[in-house]
């Protein structure tokens, strides 16, 4: 049997995935150019059909100082991503 892996969609988790992306780029907006189009895309919608570039380009940014707990959610996210494009 082919399982695919658990996501935040397929737990109904998409809400805590929202306040922990929202909190890594809060405390992370020192160590990255800009997070303003990711925290204005959470703010408003955090639809996963209408993300705009800047701000995958800044989640770019952030997973690439993610460590840990929260580099498995900027990964999850671009997978939920993907999926949708």
């Amino acid at each position: 049997m082919n399982k695919l892996p658990t996501s935040f969609a397929a737990t109904g988790q998409m809400d805590k995935m929202k306040q922990f992306i929202k909190n890594f780029a809060t405390n992370s907006a020192s160590e990255v150019a800009s997070t303003a189009h990711v925290m204005q895309w959470i703010e408003s919608s955090f639809d996963l059909e209408a993300i705009p570039n800047a701000a995958i380009d800044e989640l770019v940014s952030l997973a690439e100082v993610a460590e840990d707990k929260s580099k498995i959610a900027l990964i999850d996210l671009f997978r939920l991503l993907i999926l949708k494009d």
